[in-house]
């Protein structure tokens, strides 16, 4: 599937709100409503893009989050495929560098991040695991960019957020039937556990997928973690997700670029940037595990 620029704005207005209307789309990209949706429908049918609900961490207490870099013997689809089976692994990419893969955790504490790298150590294939601990999320396009308000959830705010989950742009009228509610009631509880940024609802895709997206994880040593140089790497768009660490260096994050060239030019960015000491990068050559689904039960 071949995208134009058009396709492309449309994208990303999709990982930014993966709810926005076929009117809002439109006018954001100069398009009829009805080429709009056809546009995005394509897009959706592709099965490439998924539009899914994203659950803050901090709803389930799972904010303990870490990266570990992965050294296998062996065939690293293999490890991936065993990797992909421990608890707590929210990402995992095979990747080219010193670490054949790359994973991120969620966990509920550091007890049970400790345990959980433990059970990553002790799989047949693995050789060395290199733990990051998140201390702060700077940057993450699968959360919701407005502040976290506590709000008391239900079992019918629960269905909703179990259904969103499974699809981001399923309709307001089949969200009321699932939750045993009316149109207007599904719409106000949709709006208010958006608005308190409980979820972000946007699209995802598969890197590579669909020639728009190459992925490369990075690790940084800079002057001052608090400084501005960590700052501006947040704000750039072609940041996917950026956190300060404690481990081997001071941030960890990942980059995106339509091309192989695009890529280089963000990691020179990177070196470039003032307050930058030190840059370590890997490219995603394969994506194992992509899940943030949250359990909510039935």
């Amino acid at each position: 599937m071949v995208l134009d620029d058009t396709d492309l704005r449309l994208l990303r207005l999709l990982q930014r709100d993966g709810r926005a209307s076929y009117e809002a789309l439109a006018r954001e990209v100069g398009l009829s409503r009805t080429a709009a949706r056809m546009r995005t429908n394509k897009l959706l049918d592709s099965g490439r893009i998924r539009v899914r609900g994203v659950v803050r961490p901090e709803v389930t207490g799972a904010t303990t989050v870490g990266h570990v870099s992965v050294a296998i013997e062996g065939s690293a689809e293999k490890a991936a495929s065993a990797l992909s089976q421990v608890p707590d692994v929210v990402y995992l990419a095979v990747a080219a560098g010193r670490y054949p893969l790359a994973a991120e955790l969620r966990t509920t504490g550091m007890e049970r991040l400790a345990d959980v790298v433990g059970r990553i150590r002790a799989l047949p294939m693995v050789r060395d695991v290199d733990t990051l601990v998140y201390s702060a999320i700077l940057r993450d396009r699968f959360q919701a960019e407005r502040p976290y308000t506590p709000t008391e959830l239900d079992t019918t705010d629960h269905v909703l957020l179990r259904e969103l989950q499974q699809d981001g742009r399923m309709p307001f009228s089949e969200l009321a039937v699932s939750a045993g509610l009316s149109a207007p009631a599904a719409r106000a509880r949709v709006l208010r556990l958006l608005e308190a940024g409980v979820v972000h609802v946007g699209a995802m895709v598969v890197p590579g997928a669909l020639g728009v997206e190459f992925l490369c994880g990075f690790l940084l040593a800079v002057d001052d973690p608090e400084g501005e140089a960590l700052s501006g790497i947040a704000r750039s768009e072609s940041t996917v997700f950026l956190a300060r660490c404690m481990g081997r260096g001071d941030a960890v994050g990942t980059v995106m670029g339509a091309s192989l060239d695009q890529v280089l030019q963000e990691l020179d960015r990177l070196r470039s940037t003032p307050g930058v000491r030190l840059i370590e990068s890997w490219m995603h050559l394969h994506l194992a595990k992509e899940t943030y689904e949250t359990d909510f039960g039935r």
